[in-house]
């Protein structure tokens, strides 16, 4: 389905979610945009007819800590699903099967592929560990990330979880 008046954004590489092939599509930034699509409605008296459901950016939300999107599949069965994943799944090689996403700089907001890696849980800790991400008493876990406020550097206006992980950043 082409539509016509839609922006067009060149400098993106897009390809399809899995799952929702034909709905959604994915950029290497961990972006997420609906497709232009004919949907099936009907009106108060039950007549049905097509509309046309124009394609957009979504807008993602925090479920956990980490950035989530809500997608619809062709049944109306609506699901969050973690950005990370998704452009993992799509952009990032796992070879050894491995299960779970690391943010190789700790930031759970940079869901840019060039981020991401697939690893073991045993891994994910470890990184975890290694980059004082994990605390396993809980001592000094940033107040912004318990109220779900976000650290927003004023020179380049990139989110970080806590002041702690916006210095680590920046080598201070």
């Amino acid at each position: 389905l082409e539509v016509f008046g839609e922006p067009a954004d060149y400098s993106e590489v897009w390809k399809p979610v899995p799952g929702y092939e034909s709905l959604y599509e994915v950029s290497p930034n961990g972006v997420i945009r609906s497709l232009s699509r004919l949907v099936k409605c009907k009106s108060k008296a039950g007549t049905p007819y097509n509309m046309i459901k124009h394609g957009k950016q979504l807008s993602p939300f925090d479920s956990g800590g980490y950035l989530a999107v809500f997608l619809v599949d062709n049944d109306g069965v609506i699901k969050a699903r973690a950005i990370h994943r998704i452009v993992a799944k799509v952009f990032v090689d796992n070879p050894d099967n491995k299960p779970q996403v690391n943010h190789i700089d700790g930031d759970k907001y940079n869901n840019s592929a060039s981020n991401l890696e697939w690893v073991t849980q045993s891994e994910n800790m470890q990184h975890a560990k290694n980059t004082n991400l994990w605390n396993p008493n809980g001592i000094g876990y940033s107040i912004a990330v318990k109220q779900g406020k976000r650290i927003k550097c004023v020179t380049d206006g990139k989110l970080y979880l806590s002041i702690a992980s916006a210095a680590r950043a920046y080598h201070m």
